[in-house]
């Protein structure tokens, strides 16, 4: 029952990493593959999750998600469509009847589109970070350098005689 077969195209949205899994993952692969080659223009694929991972699809038969280190509690749910022409419907128990692509694509749009907005805010952030950060060891080398200027000189005294003979 992961499969919904619409009018215009056949879907799986499926979540393969729940967000209740309490273990770190290093190098986590999600691979999913279609029975056929799609060689229509219906063939495509999302991911949802961790900023850092990847998605590509390959040869209109597979898709391959790839994330470095997902910590834990974060989910991953991957989205396809393709060509319903590629599933036998007598199997599929999910069918709407309806046009989806259209209304999928809108939707997986404003999602990107939210997810670069966060990457553009981190990085804004990162480099304002880096930028202040790198200003202050400036001004503590300029601080460092003006109190050893004007600090660290020997003492130099009044007195030229070799030693006192009075007590003042």
């Amino acid at each position: 029952d992961a499969l919904v077969m619409h009018e215009d195209v056949s879907e799986l949205y499926w979540t393969f990493i729940g967000s209740d899994y309490d273990d770190k993952i290093k190098d986590l692969q999600i691979k999913v593959n279609l029975p056929n080659i799609d060689t229509t223009d219906k063939f495509r694929v999302w991911a949802h999750g961790d900023m850092t991972g990847e998605i590509h699809a390959y040869e209109n038969k597979y898709a391959l998600a790839t994330i470095k280190k997902l910590d834990a509690k974060n989910a991953v749910d991957i989205r396809l469509t393709f060509n319903p022409n590629l599933l036998d419907k007598s199997k599929v128990t999910k069918q709407t009847g309806t046009n989806a692509l259209e209304e999928i694509i809108k939707v997986e749009t404003e999602r990107a589109e939210e997810q670069n907005e966060q990457r553009a805010k981190i990085k804004r952030i990162y480099y304002t970070l880096l930028g202040l950060s790198i200003l202050y060891y400036i001004a503590l080398l300029i601080a460092w350098i003006y109190v050893y200027i004007k600090y660290d000189k020997e003492y130099k005294s009044n007195f030229t005689n070799e030693y006192n003979r009075e007590f003042i």
